[in-house]
């Protein structure tokens, strides 16, 4: 049975690593992969991906520079992507006040920003509390689930060899074990937080 947090489907995995759906022995065994290349792939990025999950991020204002025009009035958040509307206050000294100014979500729900010119003023401290997360396992990124399912494919095959060390026949020699590629490695550090 696949875990809540399982980030692609028994069908998605089958598909990368162009298999057959297995048959009852051998799903069991594919879905305790599946959920633990999910795990793997959510403490690599340190963060979770399904919607549902609350973020709560601190940071201080940058105050206005010429030189960094956009970096003065946005905030990308720690996790991605934002659904709905986050809260937005600030730190005056004695407690947590709501932020006055007009700020909003950008399309592609990756950063809070203000509008109307305004920018978070330099060294004041920022709270904002958010739900995060793709809506469903059919709304994570399409190199995340390949990512996904090619992990779940090694660690069925280190499973496959586990205790085989190196295999020799003939003049050939193999050592089974597990090291991301550097394909795999990118599309996880781009997700990374």
């Amino acid at each position: 049975m696949l875990n809540s947090n399982a980030l692609i489907t028994v069908d998605t995995y089958a598909t990368a690593a162009r298999v057959d759906v297995p048959i009852s022995g051998s799903l069991a065994q594919v879905e305790f992969d599946i959920n633990a290349a999910s795990t793997y792939v959510e403490t690599y990025c340190n963060r979770t991906f399904l919607s549902g999950s609350l973020g709560t991020d601190e940071f201080t204002g940058q105050g206005y520079n010429d030189r960094y025009e956009h970096g003065h009035n946005t905030y990308n958040t720690v996790n991605l992507p934002i659904q709905g509307t986050p809260s937005l206050k600030y730190w005056d000294g004695d407690s947590w006040e709501d932020v006055d100014n007009t700020y909003d979500v950008d399309p592609t729900s990756e950063f809070i920003y203000l509008t109307d010119g305004l920018y978070f003023v330099e060294d004041r401290m920022y709270r904002t509390q958010y739900e995060y997360g793709y809506n469903g396992i059919a709304n994570i990124p399409a190199d995340l689930q390949r990512a996904v399912a090619y992990i779940a494919y090694m660690m069925n095959r280190q499973i496959t060899y586990a205790g085989l060390a190196v295999e020799t026949s003939e003049q050939v020699s193999r050592t089974f074990s597990f090291k991301l590629p550097a394909m795999i490695e990118q599309t996880l550090n781009k997700y990374k937080r």
